[in-house]
């Protein structure tokens, strides 16, 4: 059976830390954009800068931006 694909994601700040989310962490490379990247509230331009640098996904529940 193929594996599944490892995604890099990326958690906004207004979403719970990573590790309330243990089964995606199984499953996927998840960081948090306060408490793993250490960026508190930087702009929403430095956040798409990051995500694509880091070839990450942002996980987000901000629809007027994103």
């Amino acid at each position: 059976m193929p594996r599944s694909k490892r995604y890099k994601l990326l958690l906004d700040e207004m979403l719970p830390r990573r590790d309330k989310f243990p089964l995606l962490n199984n499953f996927h490379d998840l960081k948090h954009i306060v408490h793993d990247k250490k960026k508190p509230s930087i702009k929403d331009s430095e956040i798409i800068k990051l995500t694509k640098k880091e070839g990450r996904i942002i996980i987000t529940v901000n629809k007027k931006t994103f």
